[in-house]
């Protein structure tokens, strides 16, 4: 049982036990009147002369002596009740006792593993923070790298053929469907790398790779993954990163 229903019990069975003590001490104070009034029957019986008086006492006596037994039975039966109540009040007192440590144990249990949850949470933010700066930093020095890059590693400052355009688009392309994947559809840097295609028909193939470096320097940092920058203007330059950074 609950302890809302241990509660409940008791408060039944306190009053319950009032009810039937208010009623006890009725018949009581019965038991006093008609011993007294027998007491005093019995007296008059004694002093009077005469026969039919001391009669009349008598019967009179009887009546409340039957009436006395009556009370007095009323009174045992309270006792018998009242000790029952008492020994169920007793019984759920102590079940509430039991219901209460086990409800304040499972609150402190519950109060743990939640503590525990909230450790465990709090440490993989931590590590999941360390790991965010880590690759802020991976992306800092790539970008810092990208910003001391000549312009000579970049090749020769030749417009695209018409070959090299298809290429070009195809590279891009292949690119857009990686960071498709990666749920980035909808990042800056995914419209401004759709747009070096018309961009290619313009410039050439040095400018094309500066424009890229300047939208990764701009647009990349903090959004996309090291290995990924990698991976974007490798896969459209055709040139090697790690080389050219050296």
């Amino acid at each position: 049982m609950s302890v809302s229903s241990y509660q409940n019990n008791i408060n039944r069975l306190n009053q319950q036990i009032a009810d039937l003590l208010k009623k006890q001490n009725a018949e009581r104070k019965k038991q006093v009147d008609l011993s007294g009034k027998i007491s005093d029957l019995s007296k008059k019986m004694l002093s009077t002369s005469s026969l039919s008086t001391a009669q009349s006492y008598q019967r009179q006596a009887q009546t409340k002596e039957k009436e006395l037994v009556r009370v007095e039975s009323k009174i045992g039966d309270s006792e018998k009740q009242l000790a029952t109540k008492r020994k169920e009040l007793f019984r759920n007192q102590e079940n509430l006792k039991k219901a209460l440590e086990q409800d304040d144990k499972k609150r402190r249990n519950t109060e743990k593993a939640h503590l525990r949850e909230k450790e465990s949470f709090n440490r993989q933010e931590l590590n999941h923070v360390r790991s965010l700066n880590t690759e802020l930093e991976r992306q800092q020095n790539l970008f810092s790298s990208f910003s001391n890059v000549s312009s000579s590693s970049l090749g020769n400052d030749t417009d695209y053929s018409l070959k090299e355009l298809i290429e070009l688009n195809e590279r891009i392309d292949n690119v857009l469907s990686k960071l498709e994947k990666l749920g980035m559809g909808q990042e800056i840097l995914f419209e401004e790398i759709e747009n070096l295609k018309e961009k290619g028909k313009k410039i050439s193939k040095k400018d094309l790779g500066l424009i890229l470096i300047g939208q990764l320097v701009s647009f990349g940092a903090g959004k996309i993954d090291s290995e990924t920058i990698k991976f974007v203007f490798e896969n459209i330059t055709g040139i090697d990163l790690t080389k050219m950074i050296q």
